[in-house]
């Protein structure tokens, strides 16, 4: 496993990141729903999700195996740094 460093311009973005997600006010009932509406689109890694989602990763983490576990989400392939790529089933 080869694990390269981060560029400077995506620690840049998810510097910015990080204060967006902690003013937002996300309504967590209806998380479920947006991330499967995100993943039918395309699929996604959990940083990705948190961009569209302006929720942190864990939270998103959370849900996404709730959502495994019921055999809606699946992890389709590995993407930048061996993230997961989550798909619909």
């Amino acid at each position: 496993m080869k694990i390269g460093k981060i560029p400077l311009k995506e620690k840049q973005a998810r510097l910015e990141l990080g204060p967006k997600i902690i003013t937002n006010k996300c309504d967590f009932k209806e998380l479920d729903q947006k991330i499967i509406s995100l993943l039918s689109k395309k699929d996604m890694d959990l940083s990705e999700l948190s961009k569209s989602l302006l929720v942190n990763g864990k939270t998103i983490r959370q849900h996404i195996d709730k959502l495994i576990k019921t055999k809606i989400c699946i992890i389709k392939d590995y993407g930048k740094w061996n993230s997961f790529i989550y798909g619909l089933v």
